[in-house]
C-alpha cells in the first residue's frame, strides 16, 4: 500500500502542469467571481474551453463560501472537473489562493469527495510544504467515532462526513478532508507575470 501511494504521488509530481504549459498550449486561466468563484481555462477573450473527447485542455472548478456554521469560514469546492490528466492541480492550486484571499483557506466538498479529489487532496496534506493546513473539528453529537478535539471552541467546527467515510485513514481527522488549506498567491502572481490570468 506505501509503495502504491508513494508511486500516485510520483505520478501527480510529474503529471501537474505549470504556467509554462499554460503558454505552449496558449491557454490562459479565467477567474470569474459572482455568487461562487468559478476558475477555468479559457483561450484569450476570457472563454471556457471545452472537449468532449479528451484531445485537448479544458477544465473548471468552482468554490464558494461555506454555509455550513463554523468550518473556520473557509471556502468549499462544489465542482472540479479537468481534462487530459495533470491539469486539475493548477486549477487547484488557484482555487486555493483564492479562498485563502478571500476567506480562510479552502477545503473539500463536505457531501461527498471522488477518488480522484481525494488524491489531489492527499497530496496537499502530504507533499505540499508550500501549503498550510488547518486541523477543523467535527460537529458535536455527530455520531462519528472519537471525541471532538477542540470541545473549548466551535468556529472550527464542521461536519465530517467526507471524511469518517475515508477509508484509508484510521481516524476520521487523519483524512485529508478534515483540514483547510491556506496557500499564498504565489500561482496568481506567476499567472499575472506570465500573461495567462483573466479576471472577468
Amino acid at each position: 500500500m506505501r509503495l502504491l501511494r508513494e508511486y500516485v504521488r510520483e505520478l501527480l509530481t510529474e503529471a501537474a502542469k505549470d504556467v509554462e504549459d499554460l503558454e505552449s498550449k496558449d491557454l490562459y486561466i479565467a477567474i470569474a467571481r459572482d455568487k461562487f468563484i468559478k476558475i477555468f481555462y479559457s483561450n484569450k477573450f476570457g472563454y471556457e474551453q471545452y472537449s468532449d473527447d479528451g484531445s485537448s485542455v479544458s477544465g473548471h472548478i468552482i468554490v464558494f463560501k461555506s454555509n455550513a456554521a463554523g468550518c473556520e469560514g473557509s471556502w468549499e469546492v462544489m465542482y472540479a472537473s479537468a481534462q487530459p490528466p495533470g491539469w486539475g492541480p493548477l486549477l487547484y492550486d488557484v482555487a486555493m489562493e483564492v479562498a485563502t484571499m478571500e476567506g480562510s483557506g479552502l477545503m473539500s466538498d463536505r457531501s461527498s469527495v471522488s477518488r480522484d479529489a481525494r488524491r489531489v487532496w492527499d497530496y496537499y496534506n502530504d507533499n505540499r510544504p508550500d501549503v498550510t493546513k488547518r486541523q477543523l473539528d467535527k460537529l458535536p453529537d455527530s455520531g462519528i467515532p472519537g471525541p471532538q478535539l477542540t470541545p473549548d471552541r466551535n468556529y472550527d467546527d464542521c461536519d465530517q462526513d467526507v471524511s469518517a467515510d475515508d477509508k484509508t485513514p484510521r481516524t476520521w481527522y487523519d483524512s485529508s478532508s478534515s483540514k483547510t488549506f491556506k496557500k499564498r498567491p504565489a500561482t496568481i502572481n506567476a499567472l499575472k507575470d506570465a500573461g495567462r490570468l483573466i479576471e472577468l
